[in-house]
């Protein structure tokens, strides 16, 4: 991928042996997309899985320069209690940077969930608590996913709260100020921890 100049980003679960993400990171991996599936109980109940797994894995992407962004799909009854979101807010703090973007995505009941019981959307109201429950911690970069148009969807100046980058659906409106690869907010200047695709 670096001769032809393209960005490698890896959608995963987390859950692999540490030789497989030491490999993905000597090959030169840009970016990765974990899923947080829920705190240390959920993810031991619904999963049989143990989250540090996942957690040592992205926090190994982390310190060796990967961008890392965390989703975690919000399911009634399952990953949208407040001490979920907490446990989460807090490993976050914890180990990673202060730029680093958590996703609170909309759950939908399709293919088998109907026959196994979870019938209902994650109401909008709900995921829009999580977030600023998650905010109120300090985190700067945390998303509402799956809910088109979403003002939650959208990127702020951590400082000044100013729209920075605007999403709905595919469309990507940006409004921050660029001097070659260092991006600013418009308003107060506050240098942005935007990636940057493309040369200038």
């Amino acid at each position: 991928m670096k001769p032809l100049h393209l960005k490698g980003n890896f959608v995963t679960n987390g859950f692999m042996s540490p030789q497989v993400g030491e490999a993905l990171i000597t090959a030169g991996l840009d970016a990765a997309c974990i899923n947080i599936k829920g705190d240390a109980y959920v993810v031991q109940k619904h999963c049989e899985a143990n989250v540090e797994r996942v957690w040592e894995n992205a926090i190994a992407f982390a310190r060796a320069g990967v961008l890392v962004e965390l989703v975690t799909l919000i399911i009634p009854g399952i990953t949208d209690a407040p001490e979920v979101i907490d446990a989460i807010a807090q490993q976050i703090h914890r180990d990673f940077p202060f730029h680093t973007l958590w996703h609170m995505t909309r759950f939908h009941p399709d293919w088998q969930a109907p026959n196994r019981g979870y019938n209902t959307s994650t109401p909008i109201q709900t995921l829009e608590e999580l977030r600023q429950r998650a905010l109120d911690t300090g985190l700067k970069f945390v998303y509402v996913g799956n809910v088109p148009g979403h003002s939650g969807e959208n990127t702020y100046c951590p400082v000044c709260g100013t729209l920075v980058i605007q999403r709905k659906l595919y469309d990507v409106n940006l409004y921050y100020k660029r001097t070659g690869q260092i991006v600013n907010c418009k308003e107060c200047r506050q240098v942005l921890p935007v990636r940057l695709r493309l040369p200038p």
